[in-house]
């Protein structure tokens, strides 16, 4: 509405004082006096800033930006926020003032968490204060978590890395400007001479508490994880072929002896099931054979699981794009990621709702009742109590809070932790991100830029840097 009469003449008093005597001092005193009365007249704001803008009297602005601020209650969010970045950018551009520039942008990024234009200026104001080099680091991580296309972030932190001594981070985000095709020529010669002292291989093997930990994508850390794994525990004969010779394998013909094997596949097969804490798997080849679908192997749910490999992967002569694929099959055999990484969604669904009907007399079931039958007679018949005791205590955590969790998600997050672990085997970050970028068949129908984009995520983090000590990767002087 109108606003009020004392309002109203306030502001006549301060265009009076500014317009006729030329006395914008206490012009601005009416103003404040309007906004005092009722903060949400905006237009009495605006004349402030006008007047002393065009008196360059920045600091006056920069006092009355803050008088604004505190008038505003807590729920004019958008208003606030739009003042904290014209604050931000006057302590900043006009008053270069360090300290206060920083203050504003935290709170700025504080309002906003997914503003990364705040972010990436927040992160090169804290690299300029002394002792702000940790601050600065993480407002960068923070920025290509959020946005994995931001050059000058991965330039900034491998520079912040630098000054650490941190000399594997460097090699690592050069890399990825060298991938990005970004990379100047201090950063190509960096990239190059890490390169010839980067180990090939990880030297120290993946454990089930780093896979926990460090390697599975944040995503799969949820019920679904631990459903699907009691699930292939604990009935194995639910899932299992009784046969080989149901999927055209014959073993004397067809196995594999990794031991004796000399083929370059078998030898990378060797490399990568050392580096994921061997797997157990048994190793079968069509070498005559193409496969259904690329790349050119395929998991056979069997005791113990099957990997076959088709021709695609006798012809190949990269050995980092066979430990890529290598390390991403063996990842998807460990049994909470199986039947994710086998099993259509729709059965998945079928799986997951007859664990809640057994678990939840008065739960409604959504999907194929035939098959949530199926599945349900299945879970009754193979799990004993004590599996059916283990399933019930997850899937009741799932149904505690079920809207938080979705399946979908679920599967997409496991692609997304097997492609690390093909990262981690080949230990070659521009390999893996062109697999991914040009692979048009996967887990899940997932675009390959969401792909490439959260393996560059991961790549960048403080997680990925950690692992890579961990398992002997890293660089040093």
């Amino acid at each position: 509405g109108r606003p009020s009469k004392l309002v109203e003449l306030h502001v006549q008093v301060a265009d009076l004082l500014h317009d006729e005597l030329r006395d914008d001092k206490r012009a601005v005193e009416h103003l404040n006096l309007a906004l005092d009365t009722d903060p949400s007249f905006v237009k009495a704001f605006m004349s402030i800033s006008q007047i002393l803008s065009d008196r360059k009297d920045w600091i006056a602005l920069k006092e009355n930006y803050i008088k604004m601020i505190k008038r505003l209650p807590a729920s004019a969010h958008k208003t606030k926020l739009a003042l904290w970045k014209d604050l931000g950018e006057l302590c900043r551009v006009v008053l270069r003032n360090l300290n206060e520039s920083i203050d504003a942008y935290k709170m700025i990024t504080s309002l906003d968490p997914d503003d990364v234009d705040a972010l990436g200026i927040l992160g090169e104001l804290l690299a300029a204060k002394q002792g702000g080099t940790e601050e600065a680091m993480t407002a960068h991580h923070r920025v290509i978590a959020l946005a994995a296309d931001r050059i000058n972030s991965y330039r900034s932190l491998w520079k912040l890395y630098n000054k650490k001594k941190a000399y594997d981070q460097v090699y690592v985000l050069t890399s990825i400007l060298r991938h990005l095709k970004k990379a100047d020529t201090e950063e190509q010669k960096i990239v190059s001479y890490f390169s010839k002292r980067a180990p090939s291989v990880a030297s120290r093997p993946v454990t089930d508490h780093i896979w926990n930990t460090t390697l599975a994508h944040p995503g799969v850390k949820v019920p679904f994880t631990k459903i699907f794994g009691i699930m292939y525990r604990m009935a194995p004969e639910m899932f299992v072929l009784k046969d080989l010779r149901d999927v055209g394998i014959r073993r004397k013909e067809h196995q594999i002896d990794l031991a004796r094997d000399r083929s370059l596949f078998a030898h990378n097969f060797r490399l990568a099931a050392k580096v994921l804490g061997g797997p157990d798997v048994e190793l079968f080849a069509l070498k005559d054979q193409a496969a259904k679908t690329p790349p050119g192997l395929a998991i056979a749910m069997t005791k113990p699981t099957a990997i076959i490999a088709y021709q695609e992967m006798f012809r190949q002569d990269k050995k980092k794009y066979l430990l890529f694929h290598i390390g991403r099959e063996l990842a998807m055999t460990r049994p909470e990621f199986i039947l994710g990484s086998v099993l259509p969604i729709v059965e998945l669904n079928n799986l997951l709702q007859a664990a809640c009907i057994l678990t939840s007399a008065n739960y409604k079931a959504e999907g194929n009742s035939k098959g949530i039958d199926r599945a349900r007679s299945g879970l009754k018949r193979y799990l004993d109590p004590k599996g059916m005791g283990m399933l019930k205590r997850s899937v009741n955590e799932y149904l505690s809070k079920q809207r938080a969790y979705n399946l979908k998600r679920w599967v997409e997050s496991v692609e997304h932790s097997v492609n690390r672990a093909g990262l981690i085997t080949c230990a070659d970050l521009s390999t893996s991100l062109a697999i991914l970028r040009r692979e048009t068949h996967g887990i899940t129908p997932m675009r390959p830029v969401t792909k490439v984009t959260e393996l560059l995520k991961f790549s960048t983090s403080k997680e990925h840097f950690k692992l890579r000590k961990e398992l002997g990767l890293a660089v040093d002087a």
